[in-house]
């Protein structure tokens, strides 16, 4: 039987040599080729198709959304407190990375990768493996990170940074990643890594070096974001105005690398403020001796991100393991609650909360904790009652309603879990001490 409704079928695949793998398996998606995508991207805002209205680091005025957030462009000023141990860092010698062991051979195929890479693609796929080395940690490229809270209520494109570093999803920190869920976790694939806290944005020759700083600035916000909600999750909000994001960027032979931590809102505003810090910059192609100075930078600032994303997840899994349960589930709560509006983690304030519940619970609902119902004011006292307290006997004064305070008061105390009475005692004296509960 003939075909009536080719119209219901899916085109053929074309195998077109002109175009790449990758373009064609997009057309097949109902995409547009990446290729394409790129090239228009990297002519400029002018000769770029815009898919939406959303603002974008190749808008001029990207800068002015990010600062009405209080996301500031790279400066000297407002440096990270650990500014000079981080390009101490840096400086720091690889055994497997030295003049003598990257020959002049090794330098000349670099080169040639440089020259050859004619788009972002390239760029990604040929020099960026020279730079980073064999390390294998978890990562990934070019993901849409459409899990990740966003900025603003969808006035800037869904953040794709060309690289991240991050951590492996598993049952390890499973309950942490379901806490802190948009605020750690770019995109809910199972084999994306959350916890990202170094980035790297490159552009081809027809690029701009302006977009990929642009862009780095828009990624560092998430990933300072996210450690600082790490940090706090399980304790009081601190701003030790110190970098735990890093970020990088890349264009023909040049490479820079950033740092990004935050500070306190000021006093008439209520957003944090969030900072970028060249931590130095490297003309690649310059020599063998200035492609070793950046590719050991690069590589030693990628292995202490890693240090810091292992560090911050051990420590915060240990804070909740050490606190009593009431109090962990009460801080679980507050945590899921807080995501939603983007606030850390307060430990005070989930003390304040449980002893608020204990309170209630005390005094307005009694029956909660005793098997009898009812409060003092459903006690009344008879005219007769009272002039025997006032004419009676000393051992006769006790009123009926002094017996029945005294019986409800024995049996509360009686029928109380004696673990949630502990808990309660030791939460006033942490509150009342002005300390934290962390071990």
């Amino acid at each position: 039987m003939p075909l009536t409704k080719t119209s219901q079928y899916p085109q053929p695949f074309s195998a077109d040599t002109s175009s790449s793998l990758s373009d064609q398996l997009d057309t097949i998606a109902g995409m547009a080729p990446r290729s394409k995508v790129t090239a228009a991207a990297e002519a400029g805002p002018q000769k770029r198709a815009t898919a939406s209205s959303r603002a974008s680091a190749y808008d001029a005025d990207f800068m002015k959304h990010l600062a009405e957030m209080n996301i500031e462009a790279p400066r000297r000023t407002n440096l990270p407190a650990n500014f000079e141990q981080l390009r101490e860092r840096l400086r720091q010698p690889r055994a497997s990375l030295t003049s003598s062991h990257f020959s002049d051979d090794e330098f000349e195929a670099f080169l040639d990768k440089v020259e050859n890479a004619r788009d972002e693609n390239r760029v990604m796929s040929d020099v960026f493996p020279a730079i980073k080395g064999v390390h294998t940690y978890p990562s990934t490229q070019n993901r849409p990170c459409r899990n990740w809270k966003p900025l603003s209520d969808g006035k800037l494109v869904i953040p794709q940074p060309d690289f991240f570093d991050g951590v492996r999803k598993g049952s390890k920190y499973k309950q942490i990643r379901e806490v802190l869920d948009t605020l750690i976790v770019p995109s809910a694939v199972h084999d994306c890594p959350f916890l990202p806290n170094f980035f790297g944005e490159a552009k081809g020759p027809k690029g701009s070096p302006d977009v990929a700083i642009r862009q780095a600035c828009y990624d560092g916000f998430f990933g300072t974001r996210a450690m600082h909600h790490l940090r706090a999750y399980g304790r009081k909000e601190t701003y030790d105005h110190k970098a735990y994001t890093f970020t990088f960027t890349y264009y023909s032979g040049f490479l820079e690398i950033y740092a990004h931590h935050m500070s306190e809102p000021d006093e008439m505003d209520t957003q944090p403020h969030y900072h970028m810090s060249r931590l130095g910059a490297w003309a690649l192609q310059g020599s063998n001796e200035r492609f070793v100075e950046g590719a050991t930078a690069f590589r030693n600032l990628r292995d202490l991100a890693r240090e810091i994303r292992e560090e911050f997840l051990a420590s915060a899994d240990a804070r909740m393991r050490g606190i009593p349960e009431e109090l962990r589930r009460t801080l679980i709560e507050e945590a899921t609650q807080r995501v939603r509006g983007s606030a850390p983690v307060s430990f005070e304030d989930a003390v304040r909360t449980s002893l608020s519940h204990s309170q209630i619970a005390d005094d307005e609902s009694p029956g909660i904790l005793s098997s009898e119902a009812g409060n003092e004011s459903d006690v009344t006292v008879t005219p007769e009652e009272n002039a025997n307290e006032q004419e009676g006997p000393k051992d006769k004064a006790t009123s009926k309603v002094e017996r029945k305070k005294g019986a409800r008061s024995k049996d509360r105390v009686q029928k109380r879990p004696a673990s949630i009475a502990k808990v309660r005692r030791k939460a006033r004296a942490n509150a009342k001490a002005g300390t934290h509960g962390s071990p």
